[in-house]
């Protein structure tokens, strides 16, 4: 089962929020087909997949009307598969600020420790110290919902810098080459 028709079909359910979508259709593949907009056996097999995962729910409201809706399970996976998709934006002129994230989780957190580092690193920020990450560019609305999905958003400092030491200064400046002009 191809992972992108997956998540797209929960992307199109969670868009109409916790009331779910609505759709007709003569039989429940063919209400999410047109809920989707998916081949009606593309949708069946994708349907049973997410009902078999236990993502989504359905509902039949009429002879020709169902609701399709996000289970929590489908809420946090949905939520997963946002924070994979965000990427850092930044502009072509450096401002000669550096933006640090700095992070402390508490004791027993140590998957979402590892989970918030590895998304850090893959975005492009640069560990300077273990809790410590840099970045030359505005980052702070990415980093924060990651934290959020966490549910560790309270426990992140987000702060910018224009003069550090020259040190590290510089090792900044190399390990950044090829995005600070």
């Amino acid at each position: 089962m191809n992972k992108t028709a997956l998540i797209n079909a929960l992307k199109t359910i969670g868009t109409e929020g916790f009331d779910g979508i609505t759709s007709n259709g003569h039989t429940k593949s063919s209400a999410f087909a047109s809920a989707t907009n998916l081949e009606e056996e593309q949708a069946k097999k994708i349907y049973n997949e997410l009902y078999r995962q236990k993502l989504i729910s359905s509902k039949k409201k009429s002879e020709k009307l169902y609701v399709f809706t996000l289970t929590p399970a489908g809420a946090m996976r949905l939520l997963k598969a946002e924070v994979d998709e965000i990427k850092l934006q930044h502009n072509k002129k450096w401002d000669d600020s550096w933006h640090f994230v700095c992070f402390d989780f508490p004791k027993g957190k140590d998957k979402e420790r590892l989970f918030f580092n590895r998304r850090l690193h893959k975005l492009g920020l640069h560990m300077m110290q273990r809790s410590l990450w840099v970045y030359p560019y505005p980052c702070i609305e990415e980093v924060m919902r990651i934290a959020n999905y966490l549910n560790l958003g309270k426990h992140i400092s987000y702060f910018e810098a224009s003069k550090i030491d020259s040190l590290s200064e510089k090792k900044l400046q190399i390990h950044f080459n090829n995005i600070v002009i």
